[in-house]
């Protein structure tokens, strides 16, 4: 039960990823695109309306939600490029202004299982990502690093981490995501209470990214290995 848990959890994630990426990305492929020559910025690529109403009835889905609202407030009012996602119930902070291979971006969103298909004790959890883009002719090499990965994790039983990958079929974008089930995090209320929303995700944020170069250097490890052992 735990293992569809995961799964389910996952799919959840995945679909988020997608949509997100699909908005940043459609600025530069779609109608909205600048043909004039302007100069443009981080908010001509994401429209940011600030939170929207809330989806649920929920005690815990109201309060991760306002946990999450309070730290996007804080992280704009020092100047982050930072847009509030109302379908993931979030934020997302770019460290580019635009979107290019090798660029990356932070989603923090409260996610959903609505029919509670995975059978936990509470539908709703909040999920920290860190991803990559890359040109998805390496979807191939990406896809086989995030199961290796995955299976590692499974071995060392952190439930809360996952990596995965994201194509966009419209375009030669794809994104590579390191993900962290924030609300599964041992000390959740303790830490928020004791550093403050912003302060608290800020740190699941670089945990975050920390475990992305992890993944890079137990990857590198590997296929290290296994040129060595080719050439035996």
């Amino acid at each position: 039960m735990v293992t569809f848990s995961l799964l389910i959890i996952f799919l959840l994630i995945l679909f988020g990823i997608y949509k997100i990426l699909k908005g940043i990305i459609s600025f530069f492929f779609g109608s909205n695109s600048s043909s004039n020559g302007d100069k443009i910025t981080f908010y001509d690529i994401m429209d940011d309306d600030g939170p929207s109403d809330l989806k649920y009835n929920d005690e815990v889905y109201i309060s991760y939600r306002n946990k999450v609202q309070k730290a996007y407030e804080s992280f704009k009012k020092s100047g982050y490029n930072i847009v509030w996602d109302s379908d993931n119930d979030g934020f997302i902070i770019c460290e580019d202004i635009l979107p290019s291979f090798g660029g990356s971006m932070y989603t923090v969103g409260v996610h959903c299982d609505d029919h509670n298909i995975s059978k936990l004790n509470n539908p709703f959890y909040i999920v920290v990502t860190y991803s990559i883009l890359f040109d998805k002719f390496y979807h191939d090499k990406y896809e086989e690093k995030a199961e290796y990965l995955n299976n590692c994790i499974k071995e060392l039983k952190k439930s809360a981490l996952f990596f995965n990958v994201h194509i966009d079929e419209d375009t030669n974008f794809a994104a590579y995501n390191c993900q962290l089930v924030a609300s599964d995090y041992k000390n959740f209320d303790e830490e928020i209470e004791e550093l403050g929303e912003a302060e608290f995700l800020k740190k699941m944020i670089s945990e975050a990214k920390q475990f992305y170069r992890y993944g890079e250097d137990i990857y590198n490890a590997k296929l290290d290995e296994d040129e060595i052992n080719s050439s035996n």
